[in-house]
């Protein structure tokens, strides 16, 4: 692709967002919008023309398809020289009428309202965006709604579109599926649950590579806007059924399998301040919710210690004994979730890591008194860690985060089972975790053992992972506040013997590193508080 600041191609695609959409997609997405046989077409990010190529295929003999207008946004010049190109044999053909706009289709006036609008909008994180203070400030004006900044820039792209489908007309958006589950999407979510368009949910399972070269779970929404007249009639309040679906390969992008494996939602169930990835669930998990509190009741969950330079701060024993630091200066602190293979931390556990000469302890310079220890200050000085953003920002900079102890941590990236450590040891870990932080004070240690139990089994997992963020390649992640939005079994209302045989499974968990020994705990223990909550 040129360019001519001789950035790479991936460098190049990074910065304007682009993830060009496969045949299989573009067909089944071009089908939806084009049944209804629309005179007015907008792309509003068209790239190379994946889009207008199967378009194509629908589209009447030119002497039979009358009065057809077709406008294709594209932000990229090197990208619309390379769609003209592609396309200048063709256009007058197929499709006549077709303007190509090249500017920023965020920015842009809408010029009309259009039968059909398809669309792979860019993929990258708003802050990204130069003008994106002036594009919130257009938003607001024109719709009178205040999107999130941690808005990924599709999702403005798909409210624009929204409010340009004309009524009856359709629209078919491929985009990643965060927003749905996160606190930033609930003004997008209004807006979809307002305007009443939304028919079809049908998420890729986040093992699926939509884009070779993105890591997300994608989703493709199928929208249609009722008829002015309809809305009225109905004062607003349309019987609309949402469908969900989910679908575990590109070979189940069709209709016959998705009408198998869906789940249809009414509209007026769907509320935009929940996280819309329990709707995928083929049964609910939950019918007793009075045994269940929400995190965020108890206690509090932050993220781990960022040192700016790990590579500087974060210590083994080979590294301490080299540079001769002080036990001062010296923290004990886990570096990696990778490390940690057992689901309770300990001093046996510790020792294993310090004997390994993984890294286990974080430099804390603020404490430095002997003459190693400043000389490691001058060592990283001399490395350049003094400035780097974190460091730069911090008086001293080889100062850490001050952070104490959580007594359970969960990893922020995991893949299947969602990786739960109870820090008996209580001490300090980077951000490869979150750290649970409980601040009632009716919640004893036992309590604290217990939560941990429960966010180990099964059907507790499930339940939290109903708040989590998908990626490509099966990756999960979580944030601080997905975690304090998750719904977990009130340890305090299980009965007395229950406690006890709970309490006694995690002894046995903790007298054992046999990973299948403590897998037998953990169902045990499943069995004992899922019929809480059932």
């Amino acid at each position: 692709m040129p360019n001519a600041a001789g950035r790479s191609e991936s460098e190049y695609k990074k910065e304007y967002g682009q993830f060009f959409t496969s045949r299989p997609v573009a067909e089944f997405m071009a089908k939806w919008v084009m049944e209804k046989q629309p005179k007015t077409i907008l792309d509003p990010a068209v790239g190379e023309g994946r889009f207008l190529w199967e378009i194509m295929k629908f589209l009447p003999l030119k002497s039979d398809a009358g009065e057809l207008s077709v406008a294709a946004y594209e932000i990229d010049p090197n990208m619309a020289e390379r769609f003209r190109n592609i396309f200048n044999s063709r256009i007058s053909h197929d499709l006549h009428q077709l303007k190509l706009c090249v500017e920023d289709y965020l920015k842009a006036e809408a010029k009309m309202q259009y039968d059909a609008i398809i669309c792979n909008p860019p993929y990258h994180k708003f802050q990204q965006i130069p003008d994106r203070e002036q594009i919130r400030r257009l938003f607001s004006e024109r719709y009178g709604i205040t999107l999130s900044g941690y808005c990924n820039a599709s999702s403005y792209f798909l409210v624009k579109s929204i409010y340009e489908l004309a009524p009856g007309g359709r629209c078919a958006y491929i985009m990643p599926y965060e927003f749905f589950n996160t606190g930033y999407g609930e003004a997008v979510k209004r807006v979809l649950l307002e305007q009443g368009a939304l028919k079809y949910i049908i998420k890729f399972d986040s093992s699926v590579r939509v884009f070779e070269d993105a890591l997300t779970t994608c989703c493709i929404l199928l929208l249609e806007k009722p008829m002015e007249n309809i809305r009225i009639k109905n004062c607003g309040m349309m019987e609309n059924t949402v469908i969900f679906s989910e679908i575990h390969s590109l070979e189940q992008l069709n209709w016959e399998d998705i009408a198998s494996i869906s789940k249809a939602i009414p509209e007026q169930r769907l509320d935009c301040h929940e996280k819309w990835l329990s709707y995928f669930l083929k049964e609910a998990l939950v019918t007793n919710t009075h045994n269940l509190i929400q995190l965020k009741k108890i206690g509090r969950v932050s993220r781990g210690i960022a040192t700016g330079g790990n590579q500087f701060f974060a210590l083994s024993r080979e590294m301490i004994c080299r540079h001769h630091l002080s036990g001062e200066v010296c923290l004990p602190c886990v570096v990696k979730a990778s490390d940690v293979k057992n689901v309770i931390f300990n001093e046996d556990v510790y020792r294993r890591l310090y004997e390994g000469n993984r890294k286990i302890a974080i430099f804390n310079g603020v404490c430095a008194h002997t003459e190693q220890d400043k000389a490691y200050i001058r060592y990283g000085e001399e490395n350049g860690i003094h400035e780097g953003y974190l460091t730069s920002h911090r008086s001293p900079w080889y100062a850490i985060e001050k952070k104490t102890p959580a007594p359970i941590w969960i990893a922020v990236f995991s893949r299947n089972r969602i990786k739960v450590v109870r820090n008996e040891m209580m001490i300090r870990t980077l951000t490869a975790f979150h750290g649970i932080y409980i601040e009632d004070a009716a919640f004893s240690t036992e309590d604290i053992n217990l939560l941990f139990c429960w966010l180990l089994t099964p059907t507790g997992q499930k339940l939290l992972k109903g708040n989590k963020r998908e990626y490509g390649d099966g990756l999960d992640k979580f944030e601080p506040g997905d975690l304090m939005e998750a719904d977990v079994l009130d340890v305090r209302k299980m009965k007395s013997r229950d406690r006890t045989d709970a309490l006694a499974y995690y002894q046995k968990m903790a007298d054992t590193l046999d990973p299948d020994l403590q897998q037998d705990m953990i169902c045990s223990i499943d069995h004992i508080m899922k019929k809480y909550i059932n």
